[in-house]
C-alpha cells in the first residue's frame, strides 16, 4: 500500500486508558518514520494538551489540533495553518456561555482556558478523577470565561463546553446546532466541541497532505469517536478501534484491536511494516 502519512487521534486510538503510550505502538511509529512515512496528530486537544511523551519521539513534525481548526509545525511550534471562529457565532454562543452552569473553556492560539473552579477542581463538576491531572496540566485558569470570549471573539480557535449530564448536553446541542457557521463534534460523552463550520479532521488532513505532497488516499487515520468520523470516511483507509462507536466501525475500512490492546501498531506492522 502507498502510504505516506499516517494520521492519529489521541484519547481513546493511540493512548491507552492511562493515557500512556505503549512501547509496541512508540516503537511501530518510529519505524515507519525512519521508512519516510510521516506520522501526524489529528486531536481535539489544543496544542498545549499534545503529551510530552508523544511529542519526545523523534520525526513526529506536525500535529492538527481542535478538531481541525489548527496545523502546527511541532518543529518550532508555529502554526502554520488556521481557521478561527467567525465573530458572528461567537456572538450568537455568548449567551448560552454566560448563562452557563457547566465548564466552558475556550483556545486561543494553542492556548485552553478554562473557569478557575473547574481548574481547582474538575470532579466537582462530575468529571473522572483522571481528569484532574489532565487539566491541570494543560489548562490556563480565568475568573471570567465570558469576558475573556467576548474580548478574543475573532481569535478563538474552538469551544468546548463540559457537560456530564446527557439530557443536559441535548438540550444545549439543540439550543446551539443552529448558530451560523459553527461545527459541532463530541469526542467523549462530556464533551461539547465548537469551531468553524469549515473546520473538521478530515479538511486538516486534505490541506496538510497537499502541501507535503500527496493525497489523503494515501493517508491511513486511526480514530474512535464522533469527531473522527469525516477523517474515517475521507482517507485512503480509515482504522477504527476496537473500543470505537458503532458508527465509527461501521465507516471503518478495518477494526483494529483496542486502545489497550496496541491497535495503532497491529496495523501499522501489517500494511507499512
Amino acid at each position: 500500500m502507498d502510504i505516506k502519512m499516517i494520521a492519529l487521534d489521541l484519547d481513546g486510538t493511540l493512548l491507552r486508558s492511562n493515557e500512556t503510550i505503549s512501547a509496541r505502538n512508540r516503537e511501530a511509529l518510529s519505524r515507519a518514520i525512519n521508512r519516510g512515512v510521516h506520522v501526524v496528530i489529528a486531536s481535539g486537544r489544543p496544542h498545549c494538551a499534545l503529551p510530552s511523551q508523544l511529542l519526545s519521539i523523534p520525526g513526529i513534525e506536525y500535529a492538527i489540533t481542535s478538531n481541525g481548526s489548527s496545523i502546527f509545525d511541532l518543529r518550532d511550534n508555529r502554526r502554520i495553518c488556521g481557521i478561527d471562529m467567525r465573530a458572528e457565532t461567537i456572538d450568537t454562543l455568548l449567551p448560552v456561555i454566560e448563562e452557563a452552569d457547566f465548564p466552558c473553556e475556550a483556545a486561543i492560539d494553542g492556548e485552553c482556558y478554562t473557569p478557575a473552579a473547574y481548574y481547582a477542581n474538575p470532579t466537582a463538576f462530575s468529571l473522572p478523577a483522571r481528569m484532574f491531572h489532565y487539566v491541570r496540566s494543560t489548562r490556563r485558569p480565568v475568573t471570567d470565561i465570558p469576558a475573556l470570549v467576548r474580548e478574543n471573539r475573532s481569535r478563538i480557535e474552538g469551544l468546548f463546553f463540559i457537560i456530564p449530564d446527557q439530557e443536559q448536553k441535548a438540550r444545549v446541542y439543540e439550543q446551539i446546532r443552529r448558530a451560523p457557521s459553527l461545527y459541532i463534534t463530541s469526542s467523549t460523552y462530556y464533551y461539547l466541541e465548537m469551531a468553524n463550520s469549515l473546520v473538521s479532521k478530515a479538511s486538516a488532513i486534505d490541506s496538510l497532505a497537499r502541501r507535503l505532497g500527496f493525497s489523503s488516499q494515501q493517508v491511513i487515520s486511526f480514530g474512535d469517536s464522533t469527531n473522527d468520523l469525516e477523517m474515517i470516511q475521507s482517507c485512503g483507509t480509515g482504522v477504527a478501534m476496537g473500543n470505537a462507536s458503532d458508527d465509527l466501525k461501521a465507516a471503518a475500512d478495518l477494526i483494529a484491536p483496542s486502545n489497550n490492546e496496541d491497535g495503532v501498531a497491529c496495523v501499522i506492522e501489517k500494511l507499512i511494516l
